[in-house]
């Protein structure tokens, strides 16, 4: 019995290693729209559990984030980015051009 119980817990400690050895560290991209604070929309990303770090870039609009897979996902992230109060941008927001949720004035006004 002894020596079955010490395989089962080798088999357990050895899933446990690999599990840890499987955890990679994921980067992401992000296009934001409505940044005012470089340093706010950076700290909510680092408040995330997981997120090992964030950078704004103001010229492409771009939040990069690099986390751990295994603690957190860029839906997780998306979702507490949009719940501080940000909006993600579009393509269309990027180059200007108009959308479908625009009204007829709006979109001839540009």
């Amino acid at each position: 019995m002894t020596n079955h119980l010490k395989r089962i817990a080798t088999v357990f400690l050895s899933a446990m290693v690999m599990m840890t050895a499987s955890a990679k560290v994921i980067k992401t991209n992000i296009r934001l729209a409505n940044v005012q604070s470089k340093q706010k929309v950076e700290n909510v990303a680092k408040r995330i559990k997981g997120v090992k770090e964030a950078t704004y870039s103001a010229s492409t609009h771009l939040l990069t984030v690099s986390y751990d897979n295994q603690v957190t996902n860029t839906s997780k992230i998306r979702a507490a980015v949009k719940d501080a109060g940000y909006r993600f941008e579009t393509n269309a927001d990027f180059f200007g051009q108009s959308t479908p949720s625009m009204s007829r004035e709006q979109r001839q006004s540009k």
